[in-house]
């Protein structure tokens, strides 16, 4: 429990859950620092019961809050996302979002990712593919450890002979395949597009993105976030509600949803991208564009 300064009481106004900005800024936390005479560390592992505000846990009921610390010095808040009506593999786990909410604000690396509650081996595997350094982890009821000491004799992008890109990958180089006036929401893709080129695929190259709008006109976007194992890799429209509902919006205010993915990739992301749309904002329009790589030039 925070002691009462006159920061905290505004962050806790301020932080309310969904509707509201999941994020502390620098300056903030600095503030925190000085009021509390409380160190980084701590304040992370503080933040944590404002990160579980954001929490959607209408299955599980156990509401999961993470930190992340961007080498911006922001500080990221994420929660567990549930969605009733659907399985239990469309879950978005708290480390995840925290994540994602973070490359939605174009950080390249975090310092510190704190989690309420131990990772599961689901978001161990999914944070193997942050790139080193990696990040130092908070965890409440252990302490400092790392990545390494979680999941010892890892299977991870090197086995694989990729290097960890999450955060940093791209551009691609990616353009739309259809002309300009066949675009059915030109404003909306382009946001797509520009997310795309910041998507990590490494394992099957389907880049993708989605970009979704509220119905007070805010836009957000997300990109697919590959695993090596398969399995915990975050697809485009999760990475997009993450987004949103982090970043002050409700889910079941979209209106409007755009995925752009590679022409002829292995994988297609549209028929996820419709389930969780129409049980989360039914009444959200979705359409597909899709993309190609711009050639390179050939040497002179």
């Amino acid at each position: 429990m925070l002691p009462r300064t006159p920061t905290v009481k505004r962050l806790d106004a301020r932080l309310s859950g969904p509707g509201s900005v999941a994020i502390v800024e620098a300056e903030e936390l600095a503030a925190l620092e000085r009021e509390t005479g409380l160190d980084e560390s701590a304040l992370i592992l503080a933040s944590l019961a404002w990160a579980q505000r954001w929490a959607r846990a209408p299955l599980s009921k156990f509401e999961v809050g993470a930190a992340a610390l961007g080498q911006s010095g922001r500080l990221y808040l994420g929660a567990n996302l549930e969605f009733r009506g659907l399985p239990l593999s469309q879950t978005i786990h708290a480390e995840q979002s925290v994540i994602a909410h973070a490359w939605a604000h174009e950080e390249t690396r975090l310092r510190v990712i704190a989690t309420s509650a131990a990772p599961c081996g689901f978001c161990r595997q999914f944070m193997l593919e942050l790139p080193e350094p990696r990040p130092r982890l908070l965890l409440a009821d252990i302490g400092p450890t790392t990545l390494a000491e979680l999941l010892p004799s890892a299977f991870g992008p090197t086995q694989l002979g990729r290097t960890p890109a999450l955060l940093c990958a791209g551009p691609h180089g990616l353009r739309f395949v259809a002309e300009p006036a066949d675009i059915a929401e030109p404003e909306l893709a382009r946001a797509a597009l520009a997310a795309a080129e910041r998507s990590c695929a490494p394992y099957t190259g389907a880049l993708a993105a989605v970009a979704l709008e509220t119905d007070d006109g805010h836009r957000f976007c997300g990109a697919v976030a590959e695993s090596v194992a398969y399995n915990p890799t975050l697809a485009p429209i999760q990475a997009a509600m993450i987004a949103a509902h982090h970043g002050g919006a409700r889910l079941e205010s979209i209106t409007r949803v755009v995925l752009v993915e590679l022409e002829g990739g292995p994988v297609s992301q549209l028929n996820l991208a419709r389930q969780l749309v129409a049980q989360v904002a039914p009444g959200a329009s979705l359409s597909r564009e899709l993309l190609a790589r711009i050639p390179s030039d050939p040497p002179a």
